[in-house]
């Protein structure tokens, strides 16, 4: 009997159906009309509503509903292999930016603008080379590059890049200088910085900051900005003289192989040629050292505080 294009067959003990359906010899099942022939004859019938509707259950591309807020089985398998692309590239950004430090509001817009890049990203393939000939506009692709995951989009014609997937690392600063698609404030790591340890650098769009190629970089890729170093720990007493940034008053600060010191706002006992403030600290002995002032003293150049 035919109810809504569903007809109940009895299949007897030698049908062929059985092992395609999963169902046991002598059961009565409720089997689709086109779906029987199509399971017995191998083929579906071509035309069909019927069949062009289950292409569109199974293949129906990504974002393009079957009905009304219902999605095609290609749609939700991309959906899933997107995110768990985007959440292992967001896990890897947490766990290297969790060893930086940055201004709570900086990094809610910065947060904002890399979840914007990821949304972007999501359900787009990971590929090696980016399309070409050049797609459709619209069309985004992740390029896996040495640096990291870049999120590139199709704009009037071309390939443009919008973001970063994960944090850019770089080997070194000339690598860094010349990275492209930075959001302002944005983290770079540098595996090989001042001496030879990892070093994190903030991308500042709009900084015109003096530069010494060392804690100030010039943002060559971008074409404007500035690559902007958070290392606390100076290679020489003349780097820390000449240091532009302004880090927050009560940061410690160390200049390899002299001394510590505090930076600060007012009281400092230093106002260096840079205009970096800072209160020189004593060594773990109470004393402070004449180098600690630029001077070059011998190992008996030192007041006990």
């Amino acid at each position: 009997m035919a109810e809504n294009g569903i007809k109940t067959t009895l299949l007897n003990s030698v049908s062929t159906i059985d092992s395609v359906i999963g169902n046991r010899d002598g059961s009565t099942v409720r089997v689709p009309l086109v779906d029987f022939a199509r399971q017995i004859s191998g083929q579906a019938p071509t035309g069909t509503d019927e069949w062009l509707l289950a292409q569109k259950w199974a293949e129906n591309p990504e974002d393009v509903p079957v009905l009304p807020d219902q999605f095609s089985a290609l749609h939700h398998a991309k959906k899933s292999a997107a995110a768990e692309i985007v959440a292992s590239a967001k896990a890897e950004l947490s766990t290297d930016q969790a060893t930086i430090s940055l201004a709570a509001a900086s990094q809610s817009a910065v947060s904002k603008d890399q979840a914007q890049v990821a949304a972007l990203a999501a359900g787009a393939p990971l590929v090696t080379t980016l399309t070409d000939p050049v797609p459709t506009n619209g069309t985004v692709e992740i390029l896996q590059t040495g640096a990291g995951g870049q999120v590139w989009q199709v704009v009037t014609g071309a390939w443009s890049i919008v973001g970063w997937i994960t944090m850019p690392t770089f080997a070194n600063v000339a690598g860094m200088a010349l990275a492209t698609g930075l959001l302002d404030g944005q983290n770079i790591t540098v595996t090989g910085g001042e001496n030879t340890e990892r070093e994190y650098f903030t991308y500042d769009a709009t900084s015109t900051a003096p530069v010494d190629g060392a804690l100030v970089v010039t943002a060559t890729g971008m074409g404007a900005g500035r690559l902007i170093s958070t290392r606390t720990v100076y290679a020489s007493w003349g780097e820390m003289n000449t240091d532009v940034r302004t880090p927050p008053a009560g940061t410690a600060l160390t200049v390899r192989g002299v001394g510590g010191f505090t930076a600060a706002t007012s009281g400092q006992d230093l106002t260096l040629s840079g205009g970096l403030k800072v209160t020189v600290d004593a060594n773990s002995s109470g004393e402070i050292l004449v180098e600690q002032f630029g001077e070059v003293g011998t190992p008996d150049d030192y007041a006990t505080v």
